[in-house]
């Protein structure tokens, strides 16, 4: 079975701004992962994500602490790694 994993920037904020092809891609797919700070209710990039036609019900969030903190990002990197 083979896999594909695509990289889709949402950025800078507003969904009318993702390109054609980025809506494509996040309408497509199985799984949808999403950045989240943990001191949010919600993911900015699940929202915009949801807006450009993504189902929501396969978005899997992933937590990062909004830090400085080397040794504190890097195990936050490699938990995030292991649903993805």
């Amino acid at each position: 079975m083979e896999t594909e994993l695509y990289g889709v920037g949402v950025g800078p904020g507003a969904p009318e701004f993702i390109t054609l092809e980025a809506a494509r891609v996040l309408a497509s797919v199985d799984i949808v992962f999403t950045p989240a700070a943990e001191t949010k209710s919600r993911s900015l990039a699940a929202a915009i994500a949801e807006e450009a036609g993504a189902d929501p019900s396969r978005f899997v969030e992933l937590t990062f602490p909004m830090t400085r903190d080397s040794r504190e990002l890097s195990e936050a990197w490699l938990a995030a790694a292991e649903p993805v």
